[in-house]
């Protein structure tokens, strides 16, 4: 995803949260946002782990089952439940 498009997500999002913003006002704000990021990177942080520390700790306790069984009881995929249980 480019720059610009970036940009533009952000702005259609504004709008679809503040309807009394017009599409003329958001387009006004595009060069505006240019002006204070041009040449800079973008960086959006990635989304929290899919396990948090508790539902961690829950796999892990139950680690001694069968692997089939932990997958389904916590709905974890395989990838997650061997990196568990290689960090054990």
């Amino acid at each position: 995803m480019r720059g610009d498009d970036i940009l533009t997500f952000v702005l259609v999002e504004v709008m679809k949260q503040h309807p009394s913003y017009t599409e003329d006002q958001a387009r006004a704000l595009l060069p505006q946002l240019h002006r204070a990021l041009g040449g800079e990177k973008y960086y959006i942080p990635k989304e929290p782990p899919a396990v948090r520390e508790a539902e961690r700790e829950a796999v892990l306790r139950d680690i001694d089952l069968p692997p089939a069984e932990v997958l389904q009881r916590h709905g974890i995929s395989r990838r997650t439940y061997y990196r568990l249980l290689k960090k054990r």
